[in-house]
């Protein structure tokens, strides 16, 4: 799935994702992050898998940051 983040908790390293063409809600946790060279903020562009937790709540998995800096650095780097 593709969604954006709307709320991140920088101190409590939690924040919530709406996925594209829904109005809910994602949760997720920064240890759902993976390989970000940054850490998550609200705006960002993110491709996800969804699952339900114990308690049957949807949250965010495998959480890739898509676009941004990190896309920034990699064409600075082939351009130099």
């Amino acid at each position: 799935m593709k969604g954006k983040i709307v709320s991140w908790k920088d101190d409590k390293g939690f924040g919530f994702i709406t996925p594209e063409g829904k109005s809910e809600q994602v949760f997720f946790h920064i240890s759902s992050v993976k390989k970000a060279a940054r850490k998550p903020e609200v705006g960002d562009v993110v491709i996800f898998e969804a699952a339900k937790d114990s308690q049957g709540r949807l949250k965010a998995t495998h959480v890739l940051l898509e676009g941004g800096r990190l896309q920034e650095l990699s064409a600075t780097r082939l351009l130099n």
